[in-house]
């Protein structure tokens, strides 16, 4: 529901700008978008499952940089599941690397591509010979006060991490109580406040100054005429 809300008010944005948006689906078939980022400059950046590729969009509907996945060898196979972006343009993504043999995920990574340059590895979770097939556990990403957020799903609990974006190693900011069944994710306003949801606990928290973590409460919207209350 959030890359089709985001989506729609880009192709909004670019019909107000006197731009064509049919360009831009006319000579880029998207297929599976399961992730966006909206930086500063307008540029969209589009996280395309369905074909292992992350493209980045200009108002006009062009392409101007695709990535796309880079097996380092025969036995392994990979694939993104989050991305953001910052003020400067630069792109981050989580990315999973699995054995093509079982399907088991050897390890998962932030990596982190500049606008121009080499991409660099930000940060590497070792599996340890997991069992569970595709069991990623890098969950979401988000960009808060020169700091990317991260959170790790554990057996018994979701940690929320933090790397700084001008360098340097990672750190803890808490760890959320949580069943392994249970997916934690992260969300920004414009105002900066970082949000945390729960799936299964049905809640959503923000995150204080000092660390901690406060129910929002907030409630469900009344449903529109026609739909059941939930």
């Amino acid at each position: 529901l959030l890359v089709l809300v985001v989506v729609t008010a880009w192709l909004t944005w670019t019909q107000r700008a006197g731009l064509d948006p049919a360009a831009f689906r006319r000579s880029l078939p998207l297929k599976n978008p399961v992730a966006v980022a909206l930086d500063g400059k307008g540029t969209l950046s589009v996280l395309d499952d369905k074909y292992f590729r992350i493209l980045q969009i200009d108002q006009n509907g062009r392409v101007l940089r695709r990535l796309s996945v880079q097996p380092h060898d025969s036995a392994h196979y990979e694939y993104w599941t989050d991305l953001a972006v910052d003020t400067d343009g630069a792109l981050y993504a989580t990315n999973v690397v699995y054995f093509l043999e079982d399907e088991t995920v050897d390890y998962e990574e932030i990596v982190r591509f500049p606008p121009r340059g080499a991409s660099e590895v930000l940060y590497t979770l070792d599996h340890e010979g997991d069992e569970d097939t595709y069991d990623t556990r890098l969950l979401t990403l988000q960009i808060r006060d020169g700091w990317l957020y991260f959170d790790v799903r554990r057996d018994e609990k979701v940690e929320l991490l933090r790397l700084p974006l001008a360098g340097g190693p990672a750190q803890r900011v808490l760890d959320i109580p949580a069943a392994r069944e249970d997916v934690y994710n992260l969300a920004g306003t414009a105002a900066g406040s970082l949000w945390i949801g729960s799936y299964s606990g049905d809640r959503v928290y923000r995150l204080q100054s000092d660390g901690t973590l406060t129910d929002a409460r907030l409630r469900p919207a009344p449903a529109l005429p026609g739909e059941p209350e939930t």
